[in-house]
Protein backbone atom coordinates (compact mmCIF):
# COMPACT_ATOMS: atom_id res chain seq x y z
CA UNK A 1 0.00 0.00 0.00
CA UNK A 2 1.20 3.61 -1.21
CA UNK A 3 1.54 6.54 1.07
CA UNK A 4 -1.33 7.75 -0.47
CA UNK A 5 -3.15 5.33 -0.33
CA UNK A 6 -3.55 4.64 3.31
CA UNK A 7 -5.95 6.59 5.28
CA UNK A 8 -3.61 8.64 7.88
CA UNK A 9 -5.23 9.30 11.28
CA UNK A 10 -5.69 12.87 12.11
CA UNK A 11 -3.02 13.14 14.65
CA UNK A 12 -0.27 12.17 11.79
CA UNK A 13 -1.04 15.34 10.01
CA UNK A 14 1.21 16.85 12.21
CA UNK A 15 3.81 15.06 10.62
CA UNK A 16 2.92 16.64 7.29
CA UNK A 17 5.81 18.58 4.99
CA UNK A 18 4.91 21.44 4.07
CA UNK A 19 3.08 21.52 -0.16
CA UNK A 20 2.32 17.87 0.94
CA UNK A 21 -1.31 16.40 0.70
CA UNK A 22 -2.37 13.02 2.89
CA UNK A 23 -5.42 11.11 2.91
CA UNK A 24 -7.27 11.13 6.74
CA UNK A 25 -10.72 10.54 8.16
CA UNK A 26 -12.72 13.45 9.05
CA UNK A 27 -14.69 12.84 12.58
CA UNK A 28 -18.03 12.06 10.82
CA UNK A 29 -16.11 9.88 8.74
CA UNK A 30 -15.28 11.45 5.07
CA UNK A 31 -12.26 10.63 3.71
CA UNK A 32 -10.39 13.61 3.43
CA UNK A 33 -7.40 15.14 1.51
CA UNK A 34 -5.29 17.76 3.96
CA UNK A 35 -2.72 19.83 3.13
CA UNK A 36 -0.07 21.58 5.18
CA UNK A 37 0.41 25.12 3.69
CA UNK A 38 2.82 27.11 4.98
CA UNK A 39 2.04 25.67 8.53
CA UNK A 40 -1.53 26.08 8.10
CA UNK A 41 -3.67 22.63 7.91
CA UNK A 42 -7.48 22.54 4.84
CA UNK A 43 -8.93 19.89 4.12
CA UNK A 44 -11.16 18.94 1.49
CA UNK A 45 -13.52 16.09 0.48
CA UNK A 46 -10.90 13.11 -0.95
CA UNK A 47 -13.32 13.05 -4.02
CA UNK A 48 -13.20 15.38 -7.05
CA UNK A 49 -17.23 16.09 -8.04
CA UNK A 50 -16.50 15.55 -11.47
CA UNK A 51 -15.63 11.57 -11.68
CA UNK A 52 -14.26 10.53 -7.87
CA UNK A 53 -10.52 10.56 -8.61
CA UNK A 54 -8.86 10.90 -4.91
CA UNK A 55 -7.67 14.69 -4.51
CA UNK A 56 -5.11 13.01 -1.86
CA UNK A 57 -3.20 12.17 -5.53
CA UNK A 58 -3.98 16.09 -6.67
CA UNK A 59 -0.76 18.08 -7.12
CA UNK A 60 -0.97 20.79 -4.80
CA UNK A 61 1.14 23.74 -6.30
CA UNK A 62 0.46 26.86 -2.99
CA UNK A 63 -3.26 27.14 -2.20
CA UNK A 64 -4.27 25.47 -5.60
CA UNK A 65 -5.09 21.47 -5.97
CA UNK A 66 -5.16 19.82 -9.17
CA UNK A 67 -6.95 16.73 -9.92
CA UNK A 68 -4.53 14.20 -11.64
CA UNK A 69 -7.62 12.74 -13.24
CA UNK A 70 -8.95 15.97 -15.68
CA UNK A 71 -6.93 18.43 -14.19
CA UNK A 72 -10.10 20.31 -12.44
CA UNK A 73 -8.90 22.88 -10.09
CA UNK A 74 -9.94 23.71 -5.95
CA UNK A 75 -8.92 26.16 -3.70
CA UNK A 76 -7.84 23.87 -0.74
CA UNK A 77 -8.84 25.96 2.14
CA UNK A 78 -12.22 26.99 0.36
CA UNK A 79 -13.03 23.38 -1.51
CA UNK A 80 -14.05 26.75 -4.14
CA UNK A 81 -13.76 25.35 -7.56
CA UNK A 82 -11.09 27.43 -9.52
CA UNK A 83 -11.56 25.76 -13.26
CA UNK A 84 -13.53 22.66 -14.67
CA UNK A 85 -14.40 20.52 -15.98
CA UNK A 86 -15.83 19.79 -12.91
CA UNK A 87 -18.63 22.13 -12.53
CA UNK A 88 -18.93 22.20 -8.48
CA UNK A 89 -16.77 22.68 -5.75
CA UNK A 90 -15.44 20.03 -3.15
CA UNK A 91 -16.66 20.28 0.57
CA UNK A 92 -14.41 21.82 2.84
CA UNK A 93 -13.24 20.76 6.40
CA UNK A 94 -11.73 22.35 9.17
CA UNK A 95 -8.92 20.74 10.58
CA UNK A 96 -8.20 21.99 14.32
CA UNK A 97 -5.05 21.55 16.45
CA UNK A 98 -4.74 22.12 20.05
CA UNK A 99 -2.32 20.80 22.25
CA UNK A 100 -1.09 17.81 19.48
CA UNK A 101 -4.52 16.50 18.49
CA UNK A 102 -5.90 17.12 15.62
CA UNK A 103 -9.78 17.15 14.79
CA UNK A 104 -11.26 17.32 11.14
CA UNK A 105 -14.54 18.08 10.89
CA UNK A 106 -17.50 19.45 7.88
CA UNK A 107 -17.55 23.61 7.92
CA UNK A 108 -21.00 24.96 8.53
CA UNK A 109 -20.82 26.31 4.91
CA UNK A 110 -18.84 23.97 2.44
CA UNK A 111 -19.26 22.98 -1.44
CA UNK A 112 -18.60 26.32 -2.94
CA UNK A 113 -20.42 25.54 -6.65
Amino acid sequence: MAFFDKVHEPAEVLDLADGRLMLSRATNGDKVAVANVGGDYHAINDRCPHLGCSLSKARLERTTLTCHCHGSQYDIRTGEMLRGPTKHGAAAYDVDVADGTVTIRPKAASAVA
